[in-house]
């Protein structure tokens, strides 16, 4: 019973962090950011781009902390 609360518990914060509005605003920057290296530069230099800076590692590590 405690590990279901915790979970949820977990759920809820996790929710509380990533739907604030400038957590929106961030992800349409990071997207449009993509998205320009991607037509001017072509998808190879966006693997390699995100490659170099392991975005979703980090996102996935912050996400172990919550």
């Amino acid at each position: 019973m405690a590990i279901i609360s915790m979970k949820r518990l977990m759920r809820e914060r996790e929710k509380e962090i990533w739907n604030q509005p400038q957590t929106e605003i961030l992800a349409d920057r990071f997207a449009m950011l993509i998205a320009v290296i991607c037509l001017e530069k072509g998808i190879e230099v966006v693997k390699e781009f995100q490659k170099k800076h392991n975005f979703f590692r980090e996102i996935g590590k912050f996400k172990k902390k919550i």
